[in-house]
This record gives structure tokens, sequence and C-alpha cells, in this order.
């Protein structure tokens, strides 16, 4: 998981910010991240795409996530695949 995704996912769980995670953090977060209803795992991808916490999803949003997407190695490791097959 790149760095930006990691530190989303972080602050996402530590809701106060106090730069640790609670055990009611963890277990409440680890309840919508794992739970199967298909809205809250949205809710979830929404609020790691909603970077300045207005609750929509901008275009600078975007594009910070996917500048920090290691596109490049996907690309790489996709084409390597496909020659493996060949």
């Amino acid at each position: 998981m790149p760095g930006i995704l990691a530190e989303r996912v972080y602050s996402r769980y530590d809701r106060t910010g106090k730069g640790y995670i609670t055990e009611k953090e963890f277990v409440d977060m680890s309840i919508a991240y794992f739970s199967p209803l298909f809205e809250e795992k949205l809710k979830l991808v929404f609020d790691l795409f909603d970077f300045d916490n207005d609750s929509k999803i901008e275009a600078e949003d975007v594009r910070t996530i996917i500048s920090h997407m290691p596109l490049q190695k996907m690309v790489r490791t996709t084409r390597e695949r496909g020659r493996a097959k060949n």
C-alpha cells in the first residue's frame, strides 16, 4: 500500500487525532472495513479520497491519490505477466 494511502487509513482509524489508535477506534473501523455491506465499504473508500474532509471528492483529492500510486511498477508487473504467458 503506497505511503499516502497507509497514512489515510491510519488517520481514519485515529479519529481523535491523538497520534495513536484506541481499542474502540480500532474495533469501530475494523467493523466498517471488514463489513460485508457494500455501502459501508463505499463510505470507507470515500473517506480515503476526501482529503480535506469536506464530504466531497474534488479533482484535487483524486489527483493526490493517483499521484501517489506506484503506477509504473503496476504497469511493469502487468507487462511482465503478459510476456510470461507467451
